[in-house]
């Protein structure tokens, strides 16, 4: 039997059926690609999800859980609504505020992997909520009268400093993140493709039908957004000589010419034909670790893994990137990790 591949999007929203913001959300958006162990997509196929929502840590208290029983569509996608599968417990009376909280899931059986629920499910509209302040200052009732209390700056103090110097033009570009690697303003906009000009870099939202683009050292690196897998890195006591920390291509390269046939991490990536392209390799250190701190734009991500590098500590050792803290150590070639397939435009 082909064992499946879960590749996890985990959408938010308010159910149907709410009338404004009365009332507490009772579901959670849920979607997911299946997969065989090739990475096909698995169409029209029957699948039963269970569903845990465990308390604490990955390895916590299971507060929740339910079951679906389903079938893929065309496409091999799944819909759920977390909070109506045939459960024996009650959604309702999940405390969001006792985070952090777990999503386990299971698909006929086989365990696909626990993810973190960030910070969405703990926005959540809550009853406590109904009456708190607007924001809105003109909202508020008994304002003072502060008219008289408001002059113009004549500190010598502030007049000197930097701050005095701020200007509605700095302020206006307080949200825009600003590269080191390129000494340019990173602007993030809506729609889609990438676009350099002026020395500004221009990354528009991700297609999750497309390789998601990420930023790294000044250049665009691409991840397959589908195939993210959990395999060996290769063998110990074998020094290939893939040290690059910024080149996981060149890296890759020599971990195959080394090691030669098998399903290792590096030569999965070094195979790949995917979206058109058959350049994809394992990043290299800093390439996973830029990943991780831009994970946000990819949907399918298990966030309790560790990730491989294609960069070498030793004969015995690699460099990987833990998703939940972004810490960086080192972990043995024979050791089982996740990892991703990228590719860079030449």
């Amino acid at each position: 039997m082909k064992k499946y591949i879960a590749h996890i999007i985990i959408l938010f929203a308010f159910l149907a059926g709410l009338q404004g913001f009365s009332q507490v959300p009772q579901g959670i958006k849920y979607q997911a690609v299946a997969r065989d162990a090739s990475g096909a997509i698995l169409a029209n196929t029957s699948a039963v999800f269970n569903i845990s929502i465990i308390q604490g840590s990955p390895d916590g208290m299971v507060i929740y859980t339910e079951t679906h029983n389903t079938v893929t569509n065309k496409v091999g996608l799944v819909t759920l609504t977390i909070g109506q599968g045939e459960s024996d417990n009650d959604f309702t009376l999940i405390d969001w505020g006792s985070g952090p909280y777990f999503l386990g899931v299971e698909i006929n059986g086989i365990t696909m992997g626990t993810s973190q629920l960030l910070s969405v499910p703990y926005a959540l509209y809550s009853k406590e909520a109904e009456n708190v302040f607007s924001g809105d200052y003109n909202d508020l009732v008994n304002k003072p009268d502060l008219s008289g209390y408001i002059t113009d700056e004549s500190d010598p103090l502030f007049n000197a400093s930097v701050a005095s110097g701020i200007t509605s033009s700095d302020t206006a570009r307080w949200n825009q993140e600003y590269s080191s690697d390129t000494g340019s303003v990173l602007k993030y906009e809506a729609g889609t493709g990438i676009s350099i000009s002026d020395n500004v870099i221009s990354v528009s939202a991700p297609d999750p039908e497309q390789p998601v683009p990420f930023q790294f050292q000044g250049g665009i690196i691409y991840v397959n957004p589908y195939l993210i897998r959990s395999g060996l890195w290769g063998e110990i006591n074998l020094l290939i000589g893939a040290t690059s920390e910024v080149d996981g291509l060149a890296n890759t390269e020599k971990i195959v010419a080394a090691t030669g046939e098998g399903t290792y991490a590096a030569k999965v990536c070094y195979d790949l034909t995917d979206f058109g392209y058959d350049d994809w390799y394992l990043p290299s250190r800093y390439e996973i670790d830029a990943i991780c701190k831009q994970s946000y734009l990819l949907k399918y991500i298990n966030y309790s893994s560790h990730y491989w590098s294609s960069t070498e500590s030793d004969k015995n050792n690699v460099w990987k990137v833990n998703f939940y803290n972004s810490a960086q150590t080192t972990d043995a070639k024979n050791s089982t990790n996740t990892f991703v397939c990228v590719r860079r435009d030449k």
